[in-house]
């Protein structure tokens, strides 16, 4: 099974305390860094739990208080610093792409690699190669959302038992299988369905940020 860690980068409200920094939560899964806000402190917490800089990184960001924003800038400097080169895709409301320009170009910072601006909206925001990120709104002060993120279904368990009774060879046409495909033994088609089990769905994780409960929210999760 696929590794799904969650890291809590910073779990403090609007003002950070001795041990906590400010909102910040990172979702590590093969390689790849979805991080959901990014207070103050973020790029610190992202040294320290050895996130790394160039992994390939989506960013969602649930409304633009200071104290959910105010390390992005930070963290892309870090990033440029360290020679990032992967693009990196960003999802928030709209106001955030203004606020990233202008501040860039008063500070005079230049990054090292492209960041793709996504505005945020109901429903899927972004799709990945096996998951996806659905968002909904939340009840808060200012435009607010929050973030789903979901892996998709993924193939039952293989059965070695009906395999070996099929007189699959082991080794690519079991791989084969296993990633959905069909194979041909002695003439034979045989199809997924014939050893894998009923499909498993993928596990999730949402991401409220700031908000009141809302029935659309306890939907949308």
């Amino acid at each position: 099974m696929t590794k799904l860690e969650v890291v809590f980068l910073g779990t403090s409200s609007a003002t950070p305390t001795k041990n906590r920094s400010l909102p910040a939560i990172a979702v590590r899964r093969e390689g790849q860094v979805i991080l959901m806000d990014c207070g103050e402190g973020a790029q610190g917490s992202f040294v320290r739990f050895g996130l790394g800089l160039n992994k390939e990184m989506l960013i969602l960001i649930t409304h633009l208080h200071g104290d959910h924003v105010n390390g992005l800038l930070g963290l892309l400097q870090t990033m440029s610093m360290s020679q990032r080169i992967r693009t990196l895709t960003i999802v928030a409301p709209p106001g955030l792409f203004g606020w990233l320009k202008t501040t860039m170009e008063v500070f005079h910072i230049g990054l090292t690699f492209d960041v793709g601006l996504v505005p945020v909206r109901s429903g899927v925001v972004y799709r990945g190669k096996d998951f996806r990120v659905r968002a909904a709104r939340a009840n808060h002060s200012v435009d607010a959302w929050s973030f789903v993120f979901e892996e998709l279904p993924r193939p039952g368990v293989f059965d070695l038992t009906k395999a070996r009774a099929l007189g699959i060879p082991e080794g690519r046409k079991w791989s084969s299988l296993q990633r959905g495909g069909r194979v041909v033994v002695a003439g034979v088609r045989i199809h997924p369905g014939q050893v894998l089990g009923p499909a498993r769905a993928g596990r999730s994780i949402g991401y409220s940020g700031d908000t009141r409960p809302t029935k659309r929210s306890a939907k949308t999760w």
